[in-house]
């Protein structure tokens, strides 16, 4: 007798088969609506050009595409399917604004994420999702950001690992240097602690718990060592030895979650549509993928830990144990949860967010932000550390802007978002170099994008318009679009701060960029955009502020590359996989 998981293995490998060898057929026979859009030309049918545009040295590659073909290039993805690569202003305000309910993220993507986080603002859309923001968004305005963020008790300022403290700064390691010797310098890898930095900022700001001392021992939290295996660990070391000893694999190659990705096209998207949790479990528990069951002892920290939290915040009764366990809340009520909280309390019956969507949000809130940060303030020092001038001119900025406050006292969170260099590096680094390069959409029905700028057709003709078939994927490009010579100007792919110490060129002002931020593509745009770009940009200039004002950066004899991985940019020596970023540090 055939067993039932067998048995539905058997049958859903050959429903995929059959369905894929028909999507195929029609791909070879029929010609599509994008046969006379121009892009790179394919070099094999099995796997097109996605390997050349989508890897983590393809920097080159996106500036050629881009320079030859326009804001709208068709790719040949794997088995003849045509995807749509856009960076045209006029065609991404379509697919993010005025057209966003025929465009949405993959249902596969949302589903997985559901999967992964729970259904926060991350893993839901359509109303659901609306109904998500439209109670969290007005948290994050300015007047609320200034009592969160700034005001929480300094807690940027306190929990930030360079506090300087009787003149001496914490963090850092306590590094020998640091304490002893102003004038000695040595090499750290601050890729490191802007990674545990930005975790535990959000932690106490956003879910009012400390995950990381902020020593120099290697962080030992669950949640931590859960949120490394998912990003970097390889599928054959063992998540519970992760779990035991808090050390990482020096052989770190793909992820967890990328082992799963492909494979799971096939299988996972059956599984995640799936609206019965214990069946659900039952498949993944039986299922012979041992990369399937790492991921989920990761769900399950992630999910435990945000619930013991969860309880501890709304007062609900915990063991004894789980108290100890949870010996880092420092909820105070002024934190994003708490906020979100209340105003929850306070909603409607219909509007009120669920347990499960409450704690969907914490890892909105914990997971999403801390790499896409991370990686932002670890460029800047990087490009401070390559361009000693613009680091000498922020240092002289924040001198003579703290001249006449008393000794001892900090600028206020108008006065460090005021400063205008300051605001100037930070613009232009996530201008430069957005963490992550770009965001994907799927077309729900045929419809025509609009172009702001005619391009030539296979043909020789102009389009001024492209007709995009049901369900096909497309990739904004926030990399191409940041850097486009034609609304920038010839210097686009400089690190100029300097060019938002002025208007920014008319180009970009009447371009109706869909973006959120300074008509950059950075923090995505529309019902999807970043609904957290406010705090991150206070982080990002509060923890530069500090490092800057006390810290000398130099650029170490390593040869640093950075790679388009994990969907954000990652720092790493070359020849080694493993993400850092060390730099020659010393005080000030």
């Amino acid at each position: 007798m055939i067993a039932p998981l067998t048995l539905f293995i058997s049958l859903s490998v050959l429903l995929y088969i059959a369905r894929g060898c028909w999507i195929i057929l029609k791909r070879v026979l029929f010609k599509s609506t994008l046969h006379n859009v121009p892009g790179p030309p394919s070099k094999s049918f099995i796997q097109g050009v996605l390997p050349e545009v989508f890897n983590e040295r393809a920097w080159d590659v996106h500036q050629q595409i881009s320079k030859t073909y326009g804001g709208i290039i068709k790719l040949k993805a794997p088995l003849g399917e045509e995807q749509l690569y856009v960076f045209d202003p006029k065609a991404m305000h379509h697919i993010l604004l005025q057209d966003a309910h025929m465009f949405t993220e993959s249902p596969f993507l949302i589903e997985g994420t559901k999967l992964l986080f729970g259904p926060g603002l991350l893993g839901t859309y359509g109303e659901q999702h609306r109904r998500q923001r439209r109670l969290i968004n007005p948290l994050f305005s300015n007047a609320n950001m200034r009592e969160m963020g700034y005001a929480k008790g300094k807690c940027i300022a306190k929990y930030g690992v360079f506090l300087i403290a009787d003149d001496l700064p914490l963090g850092l390691g306590t590094v020998s240097f640091v304490t002893r010797s102003p004038t000695k310098s040595e090499m750290i890898d601050m890729l490191s602690w802007a990674s545990r930095t930005a975790l535990e900022l959000i932690g106490q700001c956003g879910i009012g718990y400390s995950f990381d001392p902020l020593t120099e021992d290697e962080p030992n939290h669950p949640y931590i060592l859960a949120a490394k295996a998912l990003v970097y660990v390889i599928v054959t070391s063992s998540f519970v030895n992760v779990l035991k000893t808090g050390a990482l694999l020096s052989n770190m190659s793909r992820p967890a979650a990328n082992k799963v990705l492909l494979p799971a096209q096939f299988f996972l998207a059956t599984i995640v549509k799936i609206d019965a949790p214990r069946l659900k479990r039952w498949l993944i528990n039986h299922l012979p993928w041992k990369a399937l069951k790492d991921l989920q002892n990761i769900v399950d920290t992630f999910h435990e830990t945000s619930l013991d939290i969860l309880r501890m915040h709304t007062g609900h009764d915990m063991k004894t144990s789980d108290k100890k366990k949870l010996a880092g809340f420092v909820g105070d009520g002024k934190d994003i949860l708490s906020h979100i909280l209340r105003t929850n309390e306070e909603a409607g019956k219909d509007e009120r967010l669920t347990e499960a969507e409450l704690l969907g949000e914490m890892s909105a809130l914990t997971f999403a932000a801390t790499d896409t940060t991370s990686s932002s303030i670890a460029r800047t020092l990087f490009l401070l550390a390559t361009h000693r001038d613009i680091q000498d001119k922020l240092r002289q900025e924040m001198a003579e802007s703290k001249g006449s406050l008393p000794e001892g006292e900090e600028l206020a969170y108008d006065e460090i978002l005021a400063l205008p260099y300051l605001d100037a590096v930070c613009r232009e680094t996530l201008r430069l170099y957005s963490p992550p390069s770009g965001v994907m959409r799927m077309s729900r029905e045929e419809t025509i994008l609009p172009l702001s700028t005619p391009i030539k057709g296979v043909d020789g003709s102009e389009l001024t318009e492209v007709v995009v078939p049901k369900n096909t994927n497309i990739y904004i490009s926030i990399l191409s679009h940041n850097r486009n010579p034609d609304l920038w100007g010839p210097d686009a792919h400089e690190y100029i701060p300097e060019r938002w110490l002025k208007a920014v060129p008319d180009k970009v002002a009447e371009a109706q960029v869909p973006g959120v931020y300074s008509h950059m593509m950075t923090f995505s745009g529309g019902g999807r955009g970043c609904i957290g770009f406010r705090f991150a940009i206070l982080e990002m200039k509060v923890i530069l502020s500090m490092l800057i004002e006390n810290f000398r950066f130099s650029l170490s004899k390593k040869d640093i590359e950075w790679r388009m991985t994990h969907a954000v940019a990652t720092a790493t020596v070359v020849g080694n996989d493993i993400p850092q970023l060390p730099l020659i540090v010393e005080r000030v």
